[in-house]
């Protein structure tokens, strides 16, 4: 998965001042679901915990943890990390495209991808969620959910 992660970050890089050209999979929820070499989770979680890194370039690395309610895609656990980036790309045509952060508290459906045991999410696909509960468009593209603790 690291390498499909690197795939799509690496033509992004190459393309420079061209147009930004995003995969479906990373902002069609139908595409995100249909491909089936990407190791998915779909989640309901609340932020408990962040903690923010800054990296090379200006990058800040957002390491969190989060308590998870629902599942749709993956391994049903009753915790999840997530690593997310802000300030990537910077000078690119994609600068901005891959950002996501989360606060402490929030409630998220987090859509990504999983790899060695953390989740990395995709920003065009998460969607904070205000009022508990997942917007009806998605429950019905996800299908039933599973609980975190079955």
């Amino acid at each position: 998965m690291k390498q499909h992660i690197t795939a799509i970050a690496l033509s992004l890089l190459a393309q420079g001042a061209l147009a930004c050209k995003i995969p479906p999979q990373a902002y069609d929820m139908r595409a995100y679901l249909r491909d089936a070499d990407m190791p998915k989770v779909v989640v309901k979680a609340k932020v408990e915990e962040v903690t923010e890194l800054l990296r090379q370039g200006g990058v800040v690395e957002q390491r969190a943890e989060l308590a998870t309610t629902s599942w749709w895609r993956g391994e049903a656990t009753p915790n999840i990390t997530m690593i997310a980036n802000s300030g990537g790309m910077g000078g690119t045509s994609c600068e901005g495209v891959w950002d996501f952060s989360v606060k402490v508290g929030e409630e998220w459906l987090i859509v990504g991808v999983m790899n060695d045991g953390v989740v990395h999410p995709l920003p065009r696909l998460s969607t904070r969620i205000i009022d508990g509960r997942v917007p009806p468009q998605l429950r019905k593209l996800l299908g039933r959910s599973r609980s975190a603790n079955s």
